[in-house]
C-alpha cells in the first residue's frame, strides 16, 4: 500500500487489500473463500470518500479470518506501534500491517480452529465376498452438497471427511485378516490438501497415501476416481492364518483403498461438483486352499464422519448440510 501521511489515499491502496482479502472471506474462487459476507469491505470508487468504517471493518475482518483459522492471534499494534482503531474527523496513518497479515489468512486458508464430528453414517455388507470372480468388495459413498460452492466453502473454511472400516464375524482364516487389516488402518482423513492416516497399528506401516499427504480434496480430479490412500497388512501377518508365524512375509495382494472424485455441476467459481464421491476397495486377491478358506464372511463396515468447521469466527454457514448416501457391491 503506497499511501503517506498528508497524502491522497488511492482508491487502489485500499481495493488491493479489501479484494485480497474478499477473496478469502467472500466468495472467491476455487480453493479460496468462505462464502461470508464482503458487503462491509467491498472496493471502493476514486474519488468517493474512504470513511473511517472501511478501514476499520478491514481490521474486524481480518481478526475473524485469523481468529478461525488459528494460526495467530491479529495484533496490528505488534507490526504498528501505537495502532488504534480509525475515529472519524482524525487523520488515518499509513499502517503497514495489513499486507502481512492478509498474506498470512490467504497462506492459511483451509485451517480451522475446531471442528465438529457428525454422527457416522455408515455402509455395510454382510455375507461372503473375496473368492472366485468376486474378489473385491467395493463401498461407495456419496456426499451430496447444495452446491459445488458449498463443497468448496466447507473444505475451504477447514472441514475435513473421516472414513473407519471395521470387519467382524465370520469363521475363516482370511476373516482373521480382515479383522487385523481394518484396524491396522486406523482413520483416514481427507481434508483441504491432505490425506492423513491417524491411529491403527503402529506395525502397519506400509501404506501409500497420494503425495505422501499432499492429496485431498483439491487434488480431485472430477470425474476420475484417483487413488488417495491404500493400506496393507502389518507386518507379520501371513497370507494364510492373519498372523502370528511369518515375520518376513510382506502381504501386497490384500489392501484397503481409497479413491476420491466427484460428479455434478462444478458452478462458476472454479468448483469441483457437487457430489463428493469416496469409494473404499477392500481387495482380497490371495488365493487360498483349501478352496473352503479361499473368502471372507462376517460384516465390513466403512463409517464416514463430517468434520465440520467451527462457526464462532464464522457468522454464515455457507456449507449447509451434505446428504449422504452409501452402496455396497462385489467385483
Amino acid at each position: 500500500m503506497t499511501y503517506v501521511t498528508g497524502g491522497l489515499v488511492q482508491a487502489n491502496d485500499y481495493n488491493t487489500a479489501s479484494t485480497t482479502l474478499g477473496n478469502v472471506w467472500g466468495i472467491g474462487s476455487g480453493a479460496y473463500g468462505y462464502g461470508q459476507d464482503t458487503t462491509y469491505i467491498a472496493p471502493v470508487v476514486a474519488g468517493d470518500l474512504i470513511r473511517n468504517a472501511e478501514w476499520n471493518n478491514l481490521d474486524a475482518i481480518l481478526e475473524l479470518a485469523t481468529q478461525h483459522q488459528n494460526i495467530t492471534t491479529y495484533n496490528p499494534a505488534s507490526i504498528d506501534s501505537g495502532f488504534t482503531s480509525v475515529i472519524a474527523g482524525t487523520t488515518i496513518k499509513p499502517y503497514g500491517h495489513y499486507v502481512p497479515y492478509i498474506q498470512q489468512a490467504t497462506r492459511n486458508t483451509g485451517n480451522t480452529y475446531a471442528v465438529t464430528d457428525s454422527v457416522a453414517s455408515t455402509t455395510s455388507y454382510t455375507g461372503i465376498w473375496g473368492h472366485d470372480a468376486a474378489r473385491t468388495l467395493s463401498v461407495t459413498q456419496t456426499l451430496t452438497f447444495a452446491s459445488a460452492d458449498a463443497a468448496r466453502y466447507y473444505f475451504n473454511a477447514g472441514g475435513k471427511i473421516k472414513l473407519n472400516f471395521t470387519h467382524t464375524g465370520g469363521n475363516t482364516s482370511r476373516d482373521v485378516l480382515w479383522r487385523n487389516l481394518c484396524n491396522s488402518a486406523g482413520t483416514i482423513e481427507i481434508g483441504y490438501r491432505n490425506t492423513k492416516r491417524l491411529g491403527g497399528d503402529p506395525l502397519a506401516t506400509n501404506f501409500t497415501i497420494r503425495n505422501q499427504g499432499n492429496g485431498g480434496y483439491w487434488t480431485i480430479i472430477p470425474g476420475t476416481p484417483i487413488e488417495h490412500y491404500r493400506q496393507y497388512p502389518a507386518a507379520g501377518y501371513s497370507e494364510y492364518y492373519g498372523g502370528g508365524h511369518n515375520y518376513n512375509y510382506i502381504d501386497t495382494l490384500d489392501y484397503i483403498q481409497v479413491l476420491l472424485t466427484t460428479s455434478g455441476s462444478t458452478g462458476s467459481h472454479g468448483g469441483l461438483g457437487t457430489n463428493l464421491i469416496i469409494i473404499t476397495n477392500f481387495v482380497n486377491r490371495t488365493m487360498i486352499t483349501p478352496a473352503g478358506n479361499d473368502h471372507v464372511s462376517g460384516t465390513t463396515v466403512t463409517s464416514l464422519v463430517k468434520s465440520s468447521p467451527g462457526r464462532t469466527y464464522l457468522p454464515i454457514n455457507t456449507w449447509g448440510t451434505a446428504s449422504f448416501n452409501g452402496v455396497a457391491s462385489l467385483n
